[in-house]
């Protein structure tokens, strides 16, 4: 026979064959189905990809913040070196945070960085010879209880704006052709201005400087006590903590309390808050914030300098004798409660978060409040 011809019994082979294959397919493609492995795999595929490029640009991220640690590492050889390398340098507060620019200072040396700053300032001329400002500007209030760091801060803003302050809302000349004080300081709770030419010149906008009233307090009636020379007759006499010190309380905590409450709810313009507490600690940070508030800009040089001798030197000492005192030393638990009412009153209206670490508790080792409080009166 041909080997061309007509073959049945091969074709129905074949056929037999191929439908089998068939059955199989079917088969495996119910028990294991085909496409839900490619969409598995499609999802799976794309998941990683998605991965490998995520991990690539983190991995690309920390090779950028290497490089600028590096950079900084090995282009300055220590803290000092680097600032004053950058002390014209503009700052803003995205590049402290950002840029860690103050890295260097954090890792590579002994000293704290605030040691760091006092030693660096002490070679920088720091006196900012503030002048009058020749630029018309509405009054802004630098307001503050008593004994809160004004003064201190006074010479901060100084320094950040080249312009001098008014030392008292009393004395401030708003309409004077020759310049103006527009930063003013005030312990009043009003919305203009004591000086009769400023009546017509309200505030446009406030730093109300807040500070632990236990401290705060005790710091104004030093002040007073030193002003009318009788530091010393109340020591000698043991007198310092007597009937006149119990009714001052009394009287200045619900001063701090309405002070407070007056700037921070009943003035209604923009009010920047500067925590006395986070200044002396941290305060680059804090100056470089007020600057902001002030619409300043402030190189490093300004910076560091907030640090000098000129604002230091208003800080208040206290008897040589009362240093070592603290707080539950110079309050009774009466004056303890009375304070801590008010700033609960306080905390009520003005929801500030901060003054929660202003409550004493009433034994010095009370563990059922839980707070941190520094005690000691110097800090």
């Amino acid at each position: 026979m041909n080997s061309h011809q007509y073959c049945p019994g091969l074709m129905l082979k074949k056929k037999i064959v191929f439908f089998i294959l068939l059955m199989v397919f079917v088969y495996l493609n119910i028990k294991f189905p085909f496409w839900h492995y490619i969409e598995i795999n499609g999802i799976e595929k794309i998941e990683t990809e998605k991965n490998n490029t995520d991990k690539a640009a983190r991995e690309q991220n920390i090779h950028v913040y290497v490089n600028v640690n590096e950079k900084m590492q090995t282009e300055k050889e220590n803290c000092s070196e680097f600032i004053h390398s950058n002390l014209n340098t503009q700052v803003t507060y995205t590049l402290l945070q950002t840029l860690k620019l103050f890295i260097v200072c954090k890792q590579n040396e002994n000293k704290t960085f605030n040691e760091i700053i006092y030693d660096i300032v002490g070679g920088l001329q720091c006196d900012p010879h503030a002048t009058l400002s020749t630029i018309k500007r509405p009054p802004i209030a630098l307001a503050s209880f008593p004994g809160s760091g004004n003064t201190m801060t006074r010479r901060i803003v100084e320094i950040l704006t080249g312009t001098t302050t008014a030392y008292s809302d009393k004395i401030v000349n708003c309409t004077s052709s020759k310049g103006s004080r527009y930063i003013i300081k005030t312990h009043a709770m009003q919305f203009k201005p004591s000086d009769k030419e400023c009546q017509n010149h309200d505030y446009v906008k406030a730093i109300y400087i807040i500070r632990n009233p236990f401290k705060a307090i005790y710091a104004e009636y030093n002040r007073l006590l030193a002003s009318l020379n009788r530091q010393k007759t109340f020591l000698s006499k043991g007198i310092y903590f007597g009937n006149t010190w119990k009714k001052f309380v009394i009287r200045q905590a619900d001063l701090w309390k309405d002070m407070t409450v007056f700037w921070l709810k009943k003035f209604k313009h923009p009010v920047h808050i500067l925590v006395y507490e986070h200044i002396r600690g941290n305060r680059i940070d804090e100056a470089l914030k007020l600057s902001t508030f002030l619409q300043v800009n402030s190189t490093l040089k300004m910076l560091c300098c907030t640090f000098s001798q000129y604002v230091e030197e208003k800080k208040r000492s206290y008897p040589h004798s009362l240093t070592s005192k603290t707080l539950y030393d110079i309050y009774d638990k009466t004056q303890i409660a009375h304070i801590n009412r008010a700033i609960f009153q306080t905390l009520r209206i003005t929801h500030l978060n901060v003054l929660r670490d202003y409550i004493l508790p009433y034994q010095q080792h009370d563990d059922s409040v839980d707070v941190h409080v520094n005690t000691t009166v110097k800090s």
